[in-house]
């Protein structure tokens, strides 16, 4: 869940490192990653994920975008939303 959190798109959290590397559409894409994930998983963290990264999506500050920075980010959000899901090995 730590992992998860630190993906939100503010101040000097990991999230925000990588928004700066994204354009306008791969922020969106961002958006609805966060979205469906949500949508399979349900955990709370990804709202504020989500939420932040909308905010974030309105800013100008967008240059050209890095498709490896987009694809490390999706597979972040894949990955770290669907752990948690998984049983515990006792």
């Amino acid at each position: 869940m730590i992992n998860l959190f630190n993906l939100v798109p503010v101040w000097q959290l990991d999230g925000s490192r990588a928004f700066h590397a994204l354009d306008a559409p791969m922020r969106w894409g961002i958006v609805l990653a966060c979205g469906l994930a949500f949508w399979i998983t349900r955990s709370p963290l990804l709202v504020v994920v989500g939420g932040v990264a909308i905010w974030r999506a309105f800013q100008r500050e967008q240059q050209r975008g890095d498709v490896r920075t987009l694809l490390t980010f999706l597979g972040l959000i894949a990955s770290l939303s669907w752990m948690p899901t998984l049983p515990v090995l006792r």
